[in-house]
């Protein structure tokens, strides 16, 4: 496999480097409004309706994997 190939090293000189690392001083937005977001209001007894339809939907479709129809 031939083909031009380039070194993964970059030689840089001083002023180009020097111009890459220094530092920026930027602004920050201090006017910037954040949007206040209400907790989660899911409860426990969500949670648990949650874990009893799935294994209801479980055990429906283990029901109808396993049934075989007569011929």
């Amino acid at each position: 496999m031939k083909g031009n190939l380039m070194s993964a090293l970059v030689e840089l000189d001083h002023e180009t480097m020097q111009h890459l690392v220094a530092e920026v001083k930027e602004t920050i937005a201090t006017d910037l409004v954040l949007v206040k977001t209400e907790p989660s209001s899911i409860k426990v007894v969500d949670l648990w309706k949650m874990n009893k339809k799935r294994k209801s939907a479980i055990r429906t479709f283990a029901h109808k994997r396993n049934h075989i129809p007569f011929i």
